[in-house]
């Protein structure tokens, strides 16, 4: 039996990015869902930004926590580019904290990073 989800909201396209000692791994992913949402909060020292994604991939991806995602088909980034490739400097772009498969009867559904 396949998975009871509906993964119909899951048709935008992403692209995630890795680095492995001096390389970037960069893959486009299909037919997933992303979204970044930004809040704001006043604290001792000012206000700050504070973004919060959501990246839903049907099936059985490999994404970690620590990957770059980027909406849409991202920009080649370099090893030497890699330092500036950051969410305060790339609209749009997040980093994922934490990365969860979800199974149902012991088969990969989706794969949500956050």
């Amino acid at each position: 039996m396949s998975c009871p989800m509906d993964y119909s909201f899951c048709n935008q396209k992403v692209t995630v990015y890795r680095k492995r000692k001096d390389q970037i791994i960069r893959q486009e992913l299909d037919k997933c869902y992303f979204s970044l949402e930004e809040t704001y909060a006043q604290d001792g020292y000012g206000q700050r930004v504070r973004k919060k994604c959501r990246l839903i991939i049907p099936g059985k991806q490999k994404i970690l926590a620590g990957d770059r995602v980027y909406p849409g088909a991202g920009p080649q980034v370099s090893a030497e580019d890699w330092q500036d490739f950051l969410p305060a400097n790339v609209p749009g772009l997040c980093i994922l904290q934490q990365v969860k498969t979800y199974f149902w009867e012991n088969t990969p559904c989706h794969t949500e990073g956050c």
